[in-house]
């Protein structure tokens, strides 16, 4: 249990950063739950574990799997066969 709690720190970690790059945290970035959320009220649920950051990390990570298997050829020092 803790290498998979080890493994979604880390996780979180690389996508807060990714989520800190690129335009302003405070402007509106996605829509979700019948609200607007801006990449900081997402870096502070994912931070906090709360049922939409854990919700958000989960979807992403199975969008990427999606992705990956129905189109895009190659990840990061990966290639699919």
């Amino acid at each position: 249990m803790k290498e998979l709690n080890d493994n979604y720190g880390k996780l979180s970690q690389e996508i807060i950063e990714s989520l800190f790059k690129g335009f302003d945290v405070d402007k509106p970035y996605l829509f979700a739950n019948n609200k607007m959320w801006t990449k900081r009220e997402i870096i502070d649920e994912i931070t906090n574990k709360t049922e939409f950051g854990i919700n958000f990390i989960n979807n992403l990570v199975l969008l990427s799997l999606d992705l990956f298997t129905r189109s895009k050829e190659k990840l990061q020092n990966f290639e699919k066969v």
